[in-house]
């Protein structure tokens, strides 16, 4: 678009045309029309421009609907980004599907996402994970792990209670992780999880402190011996974690 002579109309206002449509759609204001107008101004500017630049411009957006098309309909449709790259969307892609990479090494388990994750927690509690977090894994560090996505810049900001509740709650674990804990934190987390459930108005609020819940539930007294004894069992929790792609129990693990 930037680089058109703006010489003849199709490759002026085709380009820009397309352009439009593809941020809308990546802000999740996609239509359901989109992909058949992104096929027509496709086919107006290969057929109709003056030029190689206008001729070729639309070769990657016909490319990605050919070999990616499923992207754009989650996009337009799903409101979600597969690849979590579009920030206007990438909260809720977050939440569902990448969530808790780090559940394989801790516990064994791949569940395939976080909502896969809810879906089976009853049957793998009993009888597979409690065992093996408590023998493999620390549930502080499980913890303030399943809180990374909400908390770093991935909610809308739109209501307090998840923009600061989970912020807060972050700055909570990360403090018990490192020895910095009181016993007190963990009935103020507990009211946390509850205001940020209670009053978030969307499910990215909602469930972001459900592992958070799990392990107080069933690990409390995981967290207080990081509180009472300024350590971790594990050896894991001895920073405030740089986080990445890799999960830090498995680079503990490796290192």
């Amino acid at each position: 678009m930037e680089e058109s002579c703006g010489k003849c109309t199709p490759c002026r206002v085709g380009t820009q045309k397309t352009l439009e449509v593809l941020t809308r759609i990546c802000n999740g204001n996609g239509k359901e029309n989109d992909i058949a107008t992104l096929e027509r101004w496709s086919a107006i500017l290969q057929n109709a421009a003056l030029c190689g630049l206008g001729q070729t411009a639309p070769n990657p957006v016909l490319s990605t609907l050919r070999y990616f098309r499923e992207e754009f309909e989650s996009h337009i449709f799903k409101k979600r980004c597969p690849a979590g790259s579009c920030r206007a969307l990438v909260a809720q892609h977050a939440l569902e599907d990448r969530c808790l990479t780090c559940l394989e090494a801790v516990a064994g388990y791949d569940a395939g996402g976080y909502a896969a994750f809810r879906e089976v927690l009853p049957e793998l509690v009993s009888a597979d994970l409690f065992e093996k977090i408590m023998t493999q894994g620390c549930v502080v560090e499980l913890a303030r792990f399943s809180l990374i996505v909400p908390s770093r810049n991935q909610s809308c900001t739109k209501c307090t209670s998840c923009r600061i509740g989970v912020a807060q709650a972050m700055n909570i674990l990360d403090d018990i992780a490192i020895g910095n804990g009181r016993v007190e934190m963990l009935d103020l987390l507990v009211e946390l999880i509850d205001t940020i459930k209670t009053a978030s108005e969307c499910p990215v609020g909602r469930t972001a402190p459900d592992i958070v819940q799990f392990t107080l539930e069933h690990f409390r007294d995981q967290f207080e011996k990081h509180i009472l004894e300024k350590d971790c069992p594990f050896g894991i929790c001895r920073e405030v974690p740089a986080y990445s792609a890799d999960c830090p129990f498995r680079a503990s693990q490796t290192a």
